[in-house]
């Protein structure tokens, strides 16, 4: 990365090109950008069960649909049935309301009565009453209907509802159910006379009008993300610049920042509309976060050009500084941020999938923009020369002194003390995670409060709540041979098709006699494998009555309705003023009953039954409304059904199956996908900052020490949820993944400032001293940033994204908290080196043969190089003085020394040797603290390795294998030294005499 930013600073005119044609193209994509509020999102790709859901929905028509509610307490008069009337024609013309393809309503639906002996199925109106009296007959004749209360109307008579079920080729279609909402709405606030200014509304008309379903869910969530981006951005800008300005101390410091995020989010924006990637429940936030994180990497940028400007004196050789200084640790933090984010995208949840690829991407352009936008803005706009007026303290730097006061005393005096509290907190917080509830919840993306949860519970309360999930019955053969094609595909007809009816569903008339049937029966009728009309045969109609009874006694359901409804109610009327009770289904073991339900089923329309039995009475459905919107608890709903069905259907016949499908089941498979995800996206994400830390310092203990302060806070994350009941959904997933994306960063930054301070002060407390010196501003500025950033999403309208910014900013502070309590401590317990130091270090090749090194590799020497302190002399500075009491041994990198001492007896100077290029001198000061027996002169400037006997621990802490070697070579050095030492005083003496 060093070389990036050097190529920005050489070539400015290129990165600018570069940069404008990238902007051109991602402008071009703009348009193709949209929004995605649909159910679908929440679904897994690619799910089996989904296109189950789809083949059902084709089957027996969808369980989403677009619902009118209208409340008055004088509903069923004349006035107010006959404006209902002209209301569910206009919600009908397609010029007002597109993509409807039939509705439902009292106007729509048949009244099943007997009438004086005759079986009447005529509609419940056809026209509204002429006078009051009819209209409460008419409210008498619905209450008595089981299938239209809570269906159609409410138990009091006091609330209706108008369905529209939208045609199935526009059931996805994004612009149609923004139209078809926008429609309802526009009708509802219409007048009754468009001709008269003076006329009332729909609205003024009731006491309470409103509308409800899958379109008006999409289009609430589609404002909401709308005004939420809206107010964010700005919002989050101006946080942005007030950090900036406030920590960099001018307005041209924040630019650079906001220039790099506004790019970013452009090539972003691009990018969603060249992959047709939209804007959704979560990657809406993606603009926000681009701003938010990614101006951590100017900071640090902005921050070394000081350094470096203060230290080299111009703008070229600062930004050299820079790019060498923090070129490697600003790369990595980028790196393991965008593998934070691209992490969530391991999974099968739609909306995930999305927001992690669309987060990898911006977070991944973003630090490529900076680290070649960033040069060259600081060559032409950077600031030219160091300030060397002294400048007066702020306050800022005061508070940050004593922080720093403060935190060294507390590390050094209760070092163990601190990690042990610290760890054995986020433990035992971290236990509570077993209170976590999986919950992947469309409804609850909406505040408890709003608009759309208020009308929900209205519906719940008065009528059926709007969830519906289907239980479709069929034979095990059948469904092994089914073929969807040969189903009449109910939502694929238009509205102005003619329905293709099954002749026994068909009537001539509206009435039917109700004397008892004589014929026989046919022989083998309804018994499966054979051909025939399986649910006709009473046994299987009971049995979807005895579900029905089940599900009415031990569930909350809402209403449950079936095709045995409609038979049952049909005996009833058959049968009106005979003795008995005959609200049932036809007695299976009287072998009339299976011809008697075949005709029943003449006397139902098509239109009635679509939606319960198929066109060859070969499958059944249970349609199923409720109020329950959290997949955690539809999920333990459907577990105790699916175990009672299978109890009920077995005692039936073996050979019967069942499936229960609808949207509510889909997310609460969507939500065991996010679990499992969250495991394997959380642990990959671990593994791969492991191999990289390890990598990166030279040893597995140090990508181990990268993750200890970075663990600890999701520990501390996960258990916070549990205690405060904040179930695990698509917001509150990403967290963790994102948290120890970020967070590493700060880490990274501690750790290579340490590899720093300690090759210049060579004692690991004052290299600790010297990085929260140095780093505790930048690093507390901004996660303190970060947190407040994410924070400004607790803000938001959406539930989800409410809880994933102030999770976010809990484990940034805790994330901070960590590195400046745990990681000094760590970084303590041994040496980190870091692999691109060990790259650029040039070592001469005759190192290879120098006796200390003797078994090495060159990648060993130049990492024991590191270990210590390279120091550099001119000619005939002195190296070693006598009578210097150190405990220090030296290496020879590069150039010679002489050694000479003065015999006091003599009072001359005698020369001993010369030292080259891998030579070692001083080691017998190292074993024993003494005087230097001798002096060491440059004879040419010198650069050489200072080791003292802390160094050697550190080196067998931080590896074994090159301590080994090294001390076997000291141990043969240290006696051929001591021989030859011997023989030259002793020929020295003699040369003198």
């Amino acid at each position: 990365m060093r070389r990036v930013i050097e190529f920005g600073q050489t070539h400015p005119l290129f990165v600018i090109l570069l940069i404008i044609a990238g902007s051109a193209l991602s402008i071009i994509f703009l348009p193709n950008i949209w929004i995605d509020s649909s159910s679908e999102s929440l679904m897994m790709v690619m799910d089996p069960d989904l296109d189950y859901y789809n083949e059902t929905i084709k089957i027996f028509g969808s369980d989403t649909l677009m619902i009118v509610y209208v409340k008055d307490k004088n509903l069923f008069t004349a006035r107010k049935l006959a404006v209902l009337d002209k209301l569910v024609a206009k919600l009908g013309n397609d010029e007002f309301v597109p993509g409807v393809q039939r509705i439902e309503s009292l106007y729509s639906v048949n009244n099943l009565k007997n009438e004086a002996g005759e079986i009447d199925n005529s509609p419940l109106m056809e026209y509204p009453p002429e006078s009051d009296a009819e209209a409460k007959s008419i409210m008498e004749k619905a209450l008595e209907n089981p299938i239209l209360v809570h269906n159609l109307i409410s138990a009091d008579g006091t609330a209706t509802v108008i369905n529209m079920y939208l045609k199935a080729s526009e059931r996805n279609d994004r612009d149609a159910a923004a139209a078809t909402a926008k429609g309802v709405n526009n009708v509802i606030k219409s007048k009754l006379d468009e001709t008269d200014p003076a006329s009332n509304t729909y609205t003024d008309e009731f006491d309470r009008i409103f509308e409800i379903g899958s379109p008006y869910v999409r289009n609430t969530l589609t404002s909401l993300i709308m005004s939420d981006m809206g107010s964010f951005i700005p919002l989050s800008i101006v946080v942005l610049m007030i950090r900036l300005i406030i920590t960099m101390g001018s307005i041209n410091g924040a630019i650079l920042p906001l220039l790099t995020s506004s790019i970013s989010i452009l090539f972003t924006l691009g990018f969603m509309g060249a992959f047709n990637l939209p804007f959704n429940i979560l990657t809406f936030i993606i603009s926000i976060l681009v701003i938010v994180i990614g101006s951590t990497e100017d900071v640090h940028i902005l921050s070394e050009y000081t350094e470096g400007l203060n230290r080299e004196g111009s703008r070229k050789l600062a930004i050299k500084f820079m790019a060498r200084t923090i070129g490697t640790s600003v790369f990595l933090t980028a790196v393991t941020t965008f593998l934070g984010f691209l992490s969530i995208a391991i999974n099968r949840v739609t909306v995930l999938v999305q927001f992690g690829l669309i987060a990898g991407f911006a977070l991944l352009v973003n630090p490529l923009i900076t680290f070649l936008l960033s040069p060259v803005y600081l060559r032409f706009f950077g600031k030219k020369t160091p300030d060397k007026r002294e400048k007066k303290v702020s306050f800022l730097t005061r508070v940050m002194n004593k922080i720093t006061g403060i935190l060294l005393g507390v590390i050094n005096k209760y070092k163990k003390i601190v990690v042990i509290t610290f760890i054995a907190g986020a433990l035992v917080i971290g236990l509570f995670f077993i209170f976590i509830n999986i919950d992947n919840d469309y409804i609850g993306y909406f505040k408890k409060d709003s608009e759309l949860i208020q009308r929900m519970q209205t519906m719940h309360i008065e009528l059926s709540g709007t969830p519906t999930f289907f239980i479709r019955i069929s034979f095990k053969k059948q469904e092994e041979n089914r073929d969807a094609d040969e189903y009449i595909a109910i939502g694929e007809t238009s509205a102005d098709d003619s329905l293709d009816e099954d002749p026994l569903l068909i009537i001539d008339d509206s009435s039917y006699s109700a004397e008892p049937v004589n014929e026989d029966v046919e022989s083998g009728y309804g018994i499966p494998g054979e051909p025939g009309k399986v649910f006709q045969n009473p046994k299987y109609m009971q049995l979807l009555n005895d579900i029905q009874l089940k599900l009415d006694k031990d569930y909350e359901f809402d209403k449950t309705i079936s095709i045995a409804d409609y038979i049952r109610l049909v005996h009833k009327e058959f049968n009106a003023g005979l003795r008995g009770d005959f609200d049932t289904i036809p007695d299976p073991d009287d072998p009339s009953s299976p011809f008697l339900i075949a005709q029943y089923a003449q006397l139902l329309t098509y239109d009635e039954i679509s939606s319960y039995i198929t066109s060859d009475w070969s499958e059944a459905n249970i349609i199923v409304r409720h109020n329950i919107t959290s997949s955690d608890a539809i999920g333990r709903v459907i577990k105790k059904l699916d175990k009672d069905l299978n109890e009920i259907l077995g005692k039936c016949d073996p050979d019967l199956s069942f499936k229960i499908t609808g949207e509510n089941i889909l997310y609460n498979k969507a939500a065991d996908s996010i679990a499992a995800s969250q495991v394997s996206s959380l642990g990959l994400l671990l593994l791969i900052i492991l191999i990289i830390m390890s990598i990166l310092f030279t040893n597995i203990k140090a990508g181990l020490l990268a993750l200890i302060p970075n663990i600890l806070p999701v520990a501390i994350l996960f258990g916070v949820m549990g205690i405060f009941s904040i179930p695990l959904n698509i917001g509150t997933c990403m967290v963790a993944a994102v948290a120890i994306g970020i967070s590493v960063d700060d880490t990274i930054h501690f750790m290579t400032r340490f590899n720093r301070e300690m090759r210049e002060l060579q004692d690991k407390n004052k290299a600790v001293e010297a990085v929260i010196h140095s780093e505790l501003k930048p690093i507390m500025s901004t996660s303190i940033a970060l947190a407040l950033g994410f924070f400004i999403l607790s803000l938001s309208s959406l539930v989800p994204i409410i809880y994933f910014g102030i999770l976010t900013a809990v484990v940034m502070i805790c994330a901070l908290l960590a590195d400046l309590l745990i990681t000094p401590v760590l970084l303590t317990s041994f040496q980190v080196i870091n692999i691109t130091d060990i790259t650029n270090l040039k070592l001469a090749n005759e190192l290879k043969t120098a006796p200390l090194f003797k078994g090495m590799s060159m990648y060993q020497i130049k990492k024991f190089t590191l270990m210590g302190k390279v120091v550099k002399r001119e000619t005939g500075d002195y190296v070693i003085k006598e009578g210097d009491t150190d405990q220090k041994m030296y290496i020879l990198l590069s150039g010679k020394v002489k050694v000479h001492r003065v015999d006091p007896e003599i009072n001359k100077t005698l020369f001993l040797d010369t030292f080259g290029v891998g030579d070692v001198f001083g080691e017998i000061s190292l074993l024993r603290k003494a005087p230097r027996s001798a002096n060491i002169v440059a004879l040419e400037p010198v650069s050489y390795l200072e080791i003292d006997w802390e160094g050697l621990k550190r080196i067998r802490k931080s590896s074994r294998s090159i301590s080994l070697v090294l001390y076997l070579n000291l141990s043969r050095i240290l006696s051929t030294r001591l021989v030859h030492t011997t023989d030259m005083l002793e020929k020295s003496k003699l040369y003198c005499q």
